[in-house]
């Protein structure tokens, strides 16, 4: 099991605390943020962290990352 958080900010205070309740309960927190990666860069287990200053350009990266990340994900199940 893994919970995959997106901020991008990394500071969002639900996502902070979604991170935080998965950890304690040892499951993996993969984060898309944005920026340094705020609060959320040090509770995950693996992070992508897009070092741009404004939320629409973040965005638009962490879409095409997950969409490849499904890709890869099917074509190794359903080969």
């Amino acid at each position: 099991d893994a919970l995959v958080v997106f901020s991008t900010s990394g500071q969002s205070r639900n996502v902070v605390l979604a991170a935080e309740a998965a950890r304690a309960r040892g499951v993996a927190v993969i984060g898309f943020l944005g920026r340094d990666g705020g609060a959320v860069r040090a509770l995950c287990d693996l992070s992508l962290v897009v070092p741009g200053t404004t939320a629409d350009r973040i965005q638009e990266v962490h879409i095409k990352v997950a969409h490849l990340v499904i890709d890869a994900i099917e074509a190794d199940l359903f080969p």
